[in-house]
């Protein structure tokens, strides 16, 4: 068996660090560029905007920032890190692969709904767009090893889905 390689950044906490930061440098920009322009006005407006955001917009910020996990496969399985436990799951259990950012959050959905919500999420590289042909090469490899595990659980069942009548 070979030995499991990432997919996914192994710094998962300083991405989502680096991302609330670079959110609250934003709203604190922002309210004060609106307090020097506009002066009362401007702090009335900065703080209904970023109220706002905060409320309808956070929260599904925050939903999809706690979806991310650490990835690693072999030619068989792919292992799921999370708080240091390691998950197996087949690779015949991962229904596809799809990008679901433009900063390089992949998505293995998964046939069985119970495990992880139906989908596992993981942010492969923090330079996902100028590195964008190494990520698609590796994940066209998985992409691969899931179809041939597709194949084989097939191959294997065979058979034995067909209807007693017709055996």
């Amino acid at each position: 068996m070979q030995r499991t390689r990432s997919i996914s950044i192994k710094s998962i906490r300083l991405y989502k660090a680096a991302l609330y930061a670079f959110l609250l440098a934003y709203f604190l920009l922002y309210a004060g560029s609106n307090i020097v322009r506009y002066r009362w006005f401007g702090i009335l407006f900065a703080v209904v905007i970023v109220s706002f955001t905060i409320y309808f917009w956070y929260p599904g910020f925050s939903k999809n920032l706690s979806r991310l996990k650490e990835l690693s496969y072999d030619n068989e399985n792919l292992y799921i890190i999370e708080k240091g436990v390691e998950e197996q799951i087949p690779f015949y259990e991962v229904r596809d692969v799809e990008i679901v950012s433009l900063d390089g959050v992949y998505q293995f959905n998964l046939f069985n709904k119970q495990l992880h919500g139906g989908a596992v999420r993981c942010k492969t590289s923090m330079w996902y767009p100028l590195n964008f042909k190494t990520v698609d090469k590796e994940l066209n490899r998985v992409r691969g090893l899931i179809i041939k595990a597709h194949r084989e659980y097939r191959d294997q069942i065979g058979n034995d889905r067909g209807l007693a009548s017709f055996n």
